[in-house]
């Protein structure tokens, strides 16, 4: 069996720091816990020399110069992070820089729900706030799918936008296209939308279903028909206003179970009838 050895941070090494540097107490709690002992070493770890120079990864210059062009031009940017620590501390920090820069940016952490990474939902609708560059953080190198969905809508766009210039269509047509285009996205978007709700009711129904599956499994041989058994079964029982009630002729009433989880069944319905 494996045994969690914690360490203790040092109070006196912790104060000695805090009368040197700007550092939280929590922090150089953590750090004389991991073993810094001397202020020199401490101040080295902080200093980050030794991180490698990002331009040696690929692209990252024009990375670099796409991101700069869409602070120039006041494009509306999207961090797309994560939902995990790491996923959203570095989205924290890349917003807080543009920001500074006097970017237009904004940021979109999914729902644990959504899972990991980016997803086409998200897209469509970051397309349709305006977004026209998105950085992902924590996230997106395997996103090939979701990157090209990202360059169709954006090819769309500006092949309205150049035909526009170049009159080859009218403003008005142009609005008209755009609208279209938007019209269609929301469309589309109230689809999957109904269609998830629709499939939730379903699988809704189906465990409802089930589980009185798994009541009527319990009761297949009973003696007696109890008070507890009927509540299990019934959720409600509702009785009819009689066709003629002052007849004594000809009367007829109607009587519907709702069973619980599945509602009423055609075979539920009782009727009393009633003829001279």
């Amino acid at each position: 069996m494996k045994k969690w050895r914690i360490n203790r941070p040092d109070p006196v090494k912790t104060a000695e720091f805090m009368n040197k540097c700007d550092l939280k107490s929590l922090t150089l709690d953590v750090m004389t816990s991991r073993g810094f002992t001397d202020f020199d070493s401490l101040a080295d770890f902080f200093k980050g020399e030794e991180l490698s120079d990002p331009f040696l990864i690929k692209d990252m210059a024009v990375a670099a110069d796409v991101i700069n062009k869409a602070v120039d031009q006041y494009d509306l940017i999207c961090i797309y992070g994560d939902y995990d620590c790491d996923g959203v501390t570095s989205t924290t920090i890349l917003y807080n820089y543009l920001e500074s820069m006097g970017a237009n940016v904004m940021y979109y952490i999914p729902e644990r729900e959504a899972g990991y990474g980016m997803n086409m939902e998200a897209i469509e609708m970051l397309a349709e706030k305006g977004v026209k560059l998105i950085v992902t953080v924590d996230n997106g190198i395997s996103a090939v799918e979701e990157a090209e969905r990202i360059a169709e809508l954006d090819n769309i766009f500006k092949r309205l936008y150049e035909d526009s210039i170049s009159g080859k269509l009218t403003d008005e047509r142009f609005r008209k296209l755009s609208q279209d285009y938007e019209d269609e996205q929301a469309s589309l978007k109230n689809q999957v939308l109904l269609l998830r709700d629709e499939i939730e009711a379903v699988e809704s129904k189906s465990a409802n279903v089930d589980r009185f599956l798994s009541i009527v499994d319990r009761y297949t041989e009973i003696p007696e028909l109890t008070p507890r058994i009927l509540h299990e079964f019934v959720e409600k029982i509702v009785i009819h206003a009689a066709t003629d009630p002052h007849s004594k002729v000809n009367r007829r009433q109607q009587v519907d179970i709702y069973y619980k989880g599945i509602g009423i069944l055609e075979i539920s319905k009782v009727f009393d009838t009633r003829q001279k």
